[in-house]
């Protein structure tokens, strides 16, 4: 199969302004902002095509005011219930088949949840419901050079959050998502699927440990391990990518150095080495994982 070059210089430009307030009475909390965002988008061809001639430029401006506003009251006991809506606004530097830029994309969610902190503890727990609706959603298919927008997508689900300190050394974190997430509208034909690479269950558990007396003072080891559900493999969900787990550490050890703070990490990803999918765009082009890697780091404080 023969595909024909192509060539774009793709420009986008960016500026926004914004205001916050966060109001304290009593035992509210209030948040409130608003942004202002002005955008130029711009693509120009480099290589004459059969509708484009060379040099051809097709630009876009688009200007949006958004916000945000968010309740939370606290309990003398620790909870703290809240509330949240908030709107966003994504340019896109993508192009569709004609050259025009695609239009932004645009958001809204709205959030309902708990969190709790119990008095003098440093653990702390979330549990939420959110709803998003997404318009504009930008997509390409592997053998095209061009995006299409393929309508509105609509997230909603569950997330739950626990930072459990279980002594002054270790320390235990760990996650849970539940997504729900539709194309409540689409123009490629797959309204009513699930986009790709979008999981129904996420979660996560990681512990740490930190040694503070003794020879081993200043060392710090962790380890956990990420979930991620099984998954349709193409918009169409015509067959799904398989589930994965994959395990994780870290160590690291910080000392002092001619009157500096010194800090030397070692971090360890897919540390048994698990052969696992994370994406793809249909059942020719499945992305294998990463294999294992190591990364070393040195920090030094001046």
């Amino acid at each position: 199969t023969y595909y024909a070059p192509t060539s774009y210089t793709r420009r986008l430009q960016q500026t926004g302004i914004y205001a916050q307030d966060l109001i304290e009475l009593d035992k509210w909390r209030f948040s409130l902002g608003l942004r202002q965002d002005w955008v130029k988008t711009s693509d120009e061809n480099r290589i004459a095509e059969p509708t484009r001639p060379l040099g051809t430029k097709i630009s876009d401006d688009r200007t949006k005011l958004t916000g945000r506003a968010g309740v939370l009251y606290l309990f003398d006991n620790g909870l703290a219930p809240y509330v949240s809506y908030s709107e966003s606004f994504n340019p896109n530097a993508y192009s569709d088949a004609s050259g025009t830029p695609l239009a932004p994309t645009e958001g809204k969610q709205w959030e309902l949840g708990l969190k709790f902190q119990a008095p003098g503890s440093n653990s702390f727990y979330t549990a939420s419901l959110f709803h998003i609706t997404q318009e504009n959603v930008a997509s390409k298919e592997p053998q095209d050079n061009f995006y299409t927008s393929v309508g509105e997508v609509r997230s909603q689900g569950l997330e739950l959050e626990a930072h459990t300190q279980l002594s002054d050394n270790l320390k235990l974190l760990g996650s849970y998502t539940y997504t729900d997430i539709t194309y409540t509208k689409s123009l490629d034909g797959n309204q009513g699927h699930t986009p790709n690479q979008a999981p129904k269950h996420m979660a996560s558990l990681w512990a740490d440990y930190a040694f503070d007396a003794g020879p081993l003072s200043g060392l710090s080891i962790g380890g956990g391990a990420r979930y991620v559900g099984k998954r349709p493999g193409d918009p169409a969900n015509s067959f799904d990518l398989p589930s994965y787990t994959v395990a994780d550490a870290f160590a690291s050890y910080d000392t002092r150095f001619g009157g500096h703070g010194v800090k030397f990490q070692l971090n360890v990803k897919n540390l048994f080495d698990r052969t696992y999918y994370p994406s793809a765009a249909n059942n020719l082009y499945v992305a294998v994982g990463e294999p294992r890697q190591f990364e070393i780091s040195t920090t030094v404080e001046f």
